[in-house]
């Protein structure tokens, strides 16, 4: 074949007619190449070849389905028998692909009209049509190749490029391979070609020898492609993901190149971030990730099988931690001015591991055997720690949204941890098993908090910086959450001996630090003691307030505080007192005669003072108590709100009486 790279480009009249002289050869014998294909669809049992993109309205149904992601399309309902089925009609989030036909997902009697199998002669390809039909497929994907590393080439040496010649060439063969694809028998052909290694290297790097795959052209320029290429590359994907071969091998060479994927988008962020055609590129490349990834990890025996043979855990994570490394400032603080925040460029990787753990046998996986994975997780939570800090000297303005791109960014964040969490605790392990997986996450969590507070303690005492973010002290306090909830009958104080504690008292008081700083400057927002250096800064407050974030991130820092005044023993008078100096109460506490020092603060701010101390110091929570401990108080505690009956106390208490 001539080198096509040193052509002006091919015109494209001659090119189309090439590509039905080859379809008269296929289709020989039948009137035209599309009662070909038409023929081999309805003579053969196939699956439905409708790809979705999202938004697009699908079908579940609960009677017909084998696994929770499995869905048709809409045509594929409306011709099938669903009447008295338990169905669902969706919008789908990310995409898809219709399941009627394949009966690894969808149940046979449930197929459609068009997709049942069939019980006339199946379609049968002669040997010399089926190597016809080969040789013309590896022709069409070679020049689809071609194309495509044609238009990589000149936009990356040049952004705007002239490559319409290219782009309407590389449009021909891509949409005459997606129809090929959309037949069954043609499609299981398809699937093995384009990951069989026949194009000469040659052509796509100087000097190579080693022979390359059309699919690893196809990924390779995935991220560079105009939008409709990427949509048209994406669609042929799914059309071939039901073959549990092709999607071993396509995500191996996906994982190959994802890194410089989300690098790259980076990088054309950073460089061109006024261009609207690289952000438009961005978004299509996500776009088109995003309905790959829903597919490839929609199972969990799948996945786990994924995860092993590939180390997805490993990649998703350090690729997270290479995008939020990125973006990281002096202090070593993710910065909300850098472009991979700004236009969200974590949220690729992000979603992608929270994909991942959202299968229960992963989460557990990772808390009993991936420990390491789980460091990796604190690591990046701790490029969070502190983030988007306020100053007297910053100007509040709503109109930037860098403190919603902060509080997302935790959130999404911190959704992974939770996912880790609440799966283990909730799966059907042995509770000793259970227990000590989190135990020992906790132990981890503990030991980086340690090693993070011996570096920034000395930062956080400047009482001139505030931030809402600590998600790494958040982390302890979602283990502790669960940890409460265990029975531990065999130890005097509870799980706090099985958790290794090795704090000093001043070191417990660094960890009380940032939550309590939170808490102080929430109520001297409330008190309107900022005004004077943003005027009305309440805003601020009434939305940290509004937002579902604002009632988790709060338990959580109580939970901490609660913790802390309990870490160590006889630390109930160093904590009030710390709190106290927090709010630069400490006359309340210190002198038995305050006089009038106490009145220069509004009632709302002492309110809140003495609300955190009663709720740290007096409600604990089961913290560091045993299970008879923690019915004692639980029962008094109701018994004290007002007279209860046996039964209605067993009804109230958390706790079986």
């Amino acid at each position: 074949m001539s080198r096509t790279h040193s052509s002006p480009g091919p015109r494209l009249e001659a090119l189309t007619e090439e590509l039905r002289e080859k379809e008269r050869f296929m289709s020989h014998g039948y009137p035209s190449f599309q009662y070909f294909l038409e023929y081999l669809k309805s003579s053969r049992h196939s699956q439905c070849p409708r790809v979705w993109p999202k938004g697009t309205v699908a079908y579940r149904c609960r009677t017909c389905q084998i696994d929770d992601w499995s869905a048709i399309c809409k045509v594929c309902f409306q011709l099938g028998d669903h009447k008295f089925h338990d169905f669902n009609m969706y919008h789908s989030e990310s995409g898809g692909f219709c399941d009627c036909g394949n009966s690894h997902h969808w149940k046979q009697d449930g197929f459609c009209k068009i997709h049942q199998v069939s019980n006339g002669k199946p379609g049968h390809l002669s040997p010399e049509l089926y190597q016809l039909i080969k040789m013309t497929v590896c022709w069409a994907l070679e020049r689809l190749s071609i194309s495509l590393h044609i238009i990589w080439v000149r936009r990356l040496k040049d952004r705007n490029a002239a490559v319409e010649n290219e782009m309407r060439v590389a449009s021909l063969y891509m949409e005459w391979v997606k129809m090929v694809c959309s037949v069954d028998v043609l499609r299981n052909c398809l699937s093995v070609l384009v990951t069989r290694k026949f194009l000469d290297g040659s052509q796509f790097e100087k000097n190579a020898r080693r022979k390359k795959a059309p699919l690893e052209i196809l990924l390779k320029t995935l991220g560079s492609m105009p939008e409709e290429l990427t949509e048209g590359a994406t669609t042929l994907f799914l059309q071939m993901l039901y073959n549990g071969s092709f999607k071993s091998q396509f995500t191996e060479e996906l994982m190959k190149h994802y890194p410089l994927m989300v690098d790259d988008a980076v990088g054309k962020l950073i460089k061109h971030s006024q261009h609207e055609g690289v952000i438009t590129e961005c978004k299509a490349l996500d776009s088109a990730l995003d309905r790959v990834m829903v597919q490839l990890f929609n199972v969990a025996p799948t996945v786990m099988e994924l995860i092993k043979n590939n180390n997805l855990l490993w990649k998703f994570t350090s690729v997270f931690d290479g995008v939020l490394k990125m973006s990281l400032n002096q202090r070593g603080i993710v910065s909300m001015e850098h472009e991979a925040i700004r236009h969200k460029v974590y949220l690729r990787p992000q979603g992608d591991l929270y994909l991942l753990v959202s299968h229960s046998p992963v989460a557990v996986s990772v808390l009993n055997e991936r420990l390491d994975v789980f460091e990796d997780i604190l690591k990046v939570v701790t490029y969070l720690q502190w983030m988007n800090p306020y100053t007297p000297n910053r100007s509040l303005d709503f109109e930037d949204n860098a403190w919603t791109l902060a509080l997302q960014l935790e959130m999404k964040t911190m959704a992974i941890v939770f996912q880790l969490i609440a799966h283990c605790y909730s799966s059907a392990e042995c509770r000793e098993t259970v227990k000590q997986a989190l135990v020992e996450a906790g132990n981890r969590t503990l030991k980086s908090l340690h090693s993070y507070l011996s570096r920034e303690t000395q930062k956080l005492t400047v009482k001139s910086s505030m931030s809402l973010h600590i998600p790494l002290h958040r982390v302890l306090s979602a283990i502790l959450s669960k940890l409460v909830l265990f029975s531990w009958t065999d130890n005097k104080e509870g799980f706090l001996s099985r958790l290794q504690v090795d704090y000093t008292e001043a070191e417990v008081l660094s960890l009380l630090e940032p939550p309590l700083r939170i808490a102080v400057w929430m109520a001297q927002i409330r008190a309107n003691q900022w005004q004077h250096v943003w005027g009305d800064y309440n805003p601020l407050q009434l939305i940290n307030q509004g937002s579902f974030w604002h009632h988790q991130s709060w338990d959580m820092d109580l939970l901490l505080l609660q913790f802390c005044a309990v870490a160590k023993e006889k630390m109930e008078h160093a904590i009030v007192l710390r709190m106290a100096e927090c709010f630069d109460l400490q006359d309340l506490v210190t002198s038995a005669s305050t006089g009038d020092k106490m009145f220069r603060f509004s009632p709302s701010y002492i309110q809140d003072f003495l609300r955190i101390i009663l709720l740290v110091v007096c409600d604990r929570r089961n913290t560091g108590m045993n299970e008879e401990e923690s019915l004692q108080y639980n029962v008094i505690q109701q018994l004290c709100v007002r007279d209860q009956t046996y039964s209605q106390g067993k009804v109230s208490d958390s706790i079986s009486i």
